[in-house]
């Protein structure tokens, strides 16, 4: 029988428990009622609590109780959508983008140029002194005024494309995390990686291996700092994963390659990434960020006249890179029927408005296109039931069946966990042509004239 009193010192438990995970340090709590005790302290349950929201602090330095209270406040909030402000701003009309980054958000002309700066500023705790809910709005040029004053570095000669007007003709991508900088063209054939701090190129997949896949890669993804993923079109579809060294030049290791559901021999799908953006940092003045292997992937797949959403978590592809960098050869395949039922959810779609879609961390929001109401899908592995009443729970046990209506060669089955709250938008909310986006603390509505900023 257990005893209840392990001669182990209280602190060496706290500390132990501080490096598990949430459900180790769970496990571990049920094993005796010293341990029991422990888990009930108000620095276990933040460090529990935090990790079953797949969140880690952000170093506000606050106290933990405070922490854990505005944690909990926080998430229930997110589980219900009841969001605690409403801004509006007004902003001139016009058809240029919006990005969203780190707090912010910017405004891009037609030749994808920074033309403003909006910041968000984050939900910090009453009494912090300052108003919620306020977007401050920066000049652009005032930005640039002040950048020529600094050192910077430009891109090197070899990381630029031969050609400009290829590249200005095939919507390239620049993608930095820390210190390594991507730039890629789609539909992808050209990846350059680049170390900014040494000015070193780190890669040229013109002249090595990827140029074997090119002519079927879609799109490209960092993982994190030592690794990506690109699609392939290859057969049934198929998602390459790859390791690199961010500080020493070299051809990336070819990981493993994820197979997509099969599929019948004239139906080969296009395979684009669009949602789950790394961001290798929390945002400036958050109290909580997701943690990076919970990061959710979006998945679009097109098939004629069909198209699906497939959602993964960061870890399932970061399992295989952690193995290789740990002495695992070869390349694993890795064939839909060993990892998509458990580890993956494959729902169709329709896809027709894009800009009502996106993701952030662990959460997905979907925007209808009748503007009628909002749907947000949280992969983190907390229970929705303990703190939303109408949220809805979808376990290993609820599986989504996807008819292979002559695509797939039988029915696809997945059965990662999930939960999905929705809620109606006042008529007036959006127009025709809004854009919806999320942030750890916000969900962000954008049309021609102005944006709404929902606060949590």
């Amino acid at each position: 029988m257990p005893s209840s009193s392990p001669s182990l010192p209280q602190e060496l438990i706290i500390e132990i428990m501080n490096r598990l995970d949430s459900h180790s340090i769970l496990q571990m709590a049920l094993t005796c009622r010293c341990f029991y005790a422990i888990f009930q302290s108000t620095p276990i349950r933040y460090v529990y609590e935090l990790g079953m929201n797949s969140l880690q602090d952000a170093g506000s330095g606050m106290p933990t109780d405070e922490l854990l209270v505005l944690l909990r406040d926080r998430q229930k909030a997110w589980a219900t959508l009841e969001w605690k402000s409403l801004t509006t701003v007004k902003v001139p009309p016009s058809r240029e983008n919006f990005k969203r980054s780190a707090g912010v958000l910017a405004r891009l002309d037609r030749d994808e140029l920074l033309s403003s700066i909006y910041h968000l500023p984050p939900n910090l705790a009453p009494g912090s002194g300052r108003s919620d809910g306020i977007l401050w709005r920066v000049n652009s040029a005032s930005i640039f005024t002040a950048a020529r004053s600094r050192r910077t570095k430009s891109i090197p000669t070899q990381l630029r494309p031969a050609s400009l007007t290829h590249l200005l003709s095939s919507q390239p991508r620049i993608l930095l995390v820390d210190n390594v900088l991507a730039l890629c063209v789609e539909n992808i054939d050209l990846i350059r990686l680049w170390n900014w701090t040494t000015d070193l190129l780190l890669f040229d997949s013109f002249n090595h291996v990827l140029r074997d896949y090119q002519r079927d890669l879609r799109s490209f993804e960092f993982l994190r700092r030592d690794a990506f993923i690109v699609t392939s079109e290859t057969e049934s579809g198929q998602i390459l994963v790859y390791r690199f060294s961010p500080t020493t030049p070299g051809i990336p290791v070819h990981v493993a390659s994820f197979g997509l559901p099969p599929t019948a021999p004239s139906f080969s799908p296009g395979v684009y990434l669009r949602l789950g953006q790394f961001q290798p940092r929390s945002t400036p003045g958050m109290l909580f960020t997701h943690l990076p292997e919970s990061r959710v992937l979006c998945f679009v797949l097109a098939y004629p006249y069909r198209m699906y959403s497939l959602y993964v978590c960061n870890s399932t592809f970061l399992m295989y890179v952690d193995n290789s960098g740990a002495g695992a050869s070869g390349v694993q395949d890795v064939p839909w029927e060993v990892w998509g039922e458990k580890e993956s959810r494959f729902m169709e779609g329709d896809f027709a408005n894009a800009s009502c879609l996106d993701a952030h961390g662990s959460r997905v929001i979907y925007g209808f296109s009748d503007k009628s109401r909002i749907e947000v899908l949280d992969f983190s592995s907390i229970q929705p039931c303990f703190a939303s009443p109408i949220g809805r729970q979808y376990g290993s046990s609820n599986p989504t069946i996807v008819s292979y209506k002559e695509v797939f060669i039988q029915d696809v089955v997945t059965r990662l966990p999930y939960w999905v709250v929705s809620r109606a938008m006042e008529e007036e909310s959006f127009n025709r042509n809004y854009m919806i986006m999320i942030d750890e603390e916000h969900i962000i509505a954008l049309d021609t004239s102005d944006i709404r900023v929902y606060s949590f």
